[in-house]
């Protein structure tokens, strides 16, 4: 410990305190054990058990009044390092909002240096010859350009890391996410048609379909209310996230960042749990946008946190690709988040890195809703039955629980028809009043 938190002058005292302490107990005990023999016998003999109380009671209380004192201070060192953390990622945040109040600024200037230049380009028409003309269409051009070398110039910073070497980080095979996906729907394919419908009962859901048309961010989260087989990898609601998640990335409506529980299940499964799940998200995000932003400053314990998997750095290192996203993004920028089988995640020790994960996640949610118009994020977490971390965690209202009957007309939902109800369900999405759509490319 005194490693781990080299230079705190308080905690080796302590530490000394407790291991002077212990050689005070030793030294007690070779007192004790150098008296006359007789006496020991007599004390055994009228006393019995109790006989040594005194000094076992010397002993535990000197030994746990120091082990007290120790612990407490390690606590106090480990709490003012989680501070040191947390100031740390509010100075990226406050980083990135000069940033994009800044770049906010500048194109306003922009936008009136244009009006104000092209406003005199056509007074000049009736004034001056086509030379006039090209000089001012000139100026216009060398501001833009001044304006966007001093904007890239306010924020180029040399990474620590390349988009690259940070995917070789987090040790996802490329070609995850489209595999996952193929698989889902093969395996909504082989479903009976009773099952099947079930998937489009979600889509269908007015509920399902107000929280997603919304140009809010928001979690929703839905329990399928399976009643049978509560231990399978898949369910209906795995056919619903393949198709779903092509749809959203065929239609442009938004990015959509998957992970597939049931595919990475097994206790020694590389991408398991929600350590598995964030390595999978984030290198969603860098392989769809890794060469169009510029990657977060990272320090070396943060690449070493990441390339160990800790929960937290790469819960942080997800926030900061997002934010960087939006703001190397010139059109707002909307994302949905789509974990199926989050019950396979919540189980035994898997369910402390999800705890943090989904805290993580309401925050990001949290701040997406700050910034109205340039980001929208939704996340479903998907259940395939009901769950009792779910209504501890969340509000009622954002927890959907679909009904006993799966509906539909017993001919079953291919992923076509499926498609097509997703292609409906997606008409009006994530369009504010008097807004266009929000398409992501």
């Amino acid at each position: 410990m005194h490693d781990l938190y080299y230079g705190d002058r308080e905690l080796w005292r302590a530490a000394e305190e407790l291991y002077i302490a212990l050689l005070g107990v030793v030294e007690d005990m070779v007192a004790w054990l150098d008296e006359r023999a007789w006496r020991r016998v007599m004390g055994a003999l009228f006393k019995q058990n109790h006989y040594a109380k005194p000094l076992m009671e010397k002993i535990k209380l000197a030994v746990e009044t120091k082990a007290k004192a120790f612990h407490e201070h390690l606590e106090f060192c480990q709490h003012r390092r989680i501070q040191k953390i947390d100031i740390g990622v509010d100075h990226i945040i406050r980083d990135i909002e000069d940033f994009r109040q800044e770049n906010a600024r500048q194109r306003d200037d922009i936008k009136q240096y244009t009006w104000e230049l092209c406003r005199d380009l056509f007074r000049s028409i009736e004034w001056s010859s086509a030379n006039r003309h090209v000089l001012q269409l000139q100026t216009v051009q060398d501001f833009m350009l001044q304006q966007q070398a001093q904007s890239v110039q306010a924020v180029a910073r040399a990474p620590m890391i390349s988009v690259a070497q940070l995917q070789a980080c987090l040790r996802v095979p490329a070609n995850t996410q489209a595999t996952d996906l193929e698989l889902a729907v093969q395996h909504g394919q082989a479903m009976a048609p009773k099952q099947q419908a079930r998937a489009a009962v979600l889509l269908q859901n007015v509920t399902f379909q107000t929280w997603f048309k919304s140009a809010e961010s928001d979690i929703l989260v839905v329990q399928g209310k399976r009643g049978s087989d509560v231990h399978a990898t898949m369910s209906p609601l795995t056919y619903f996230t393949g198709v779903f998640a092509t749809m959203l990335d065929r239609s442009q409506t938004a990015v959509p960042l998957t992970y597939v529980s049931g595919r990475h299940s097994i206790p020694d499964d590389a991408l398991e749990g929600a350590e598995g799940m964030m390595r999978v998200l984030i290198f969603q995000l860098l392989a769809r946008f890794g060469d169009a932003i510029d990657l977060p400053d990272m320090n070396y314990e943060f690449v070493e946190g990441t390339k160990a998997g800790d929960i937290r750095y790469l819960c942080e290192l997800f926030r900061l690709i997002i934010m960087a996203t939006v703001s190397s993004s010139t059109r707002p920028f909307a994302a949905v988040c789509l974990v199926d089988g989050m019950s396979l995640l919540e189980t035994g020790a898997r369910r402390s890195s999800l705890e943090y994960a989904v805290r993580s996640l309401q925050r990001l949610v949290n701040d997406a809703s700050a910034i109205p118009g340039m980001l929208v994020l939704k996340a479903l977490l998907l259940y395939s039955h009901v769950s009792q971390y779910a209504w501890e965690r969340f509000p009622r209202s954002a927890i959907l629980t679909l009904g006993d009957d799966a509906g539909g007309d017993g001919h079953g939902y291919n992923p076509a028809r499926l498609a097509a109800i997703s292609a409906s369900a997606m008409q009006g999405a994530l369009t504010p009043r008097g807004h266009m759509p929000m398409p992501y490319q």
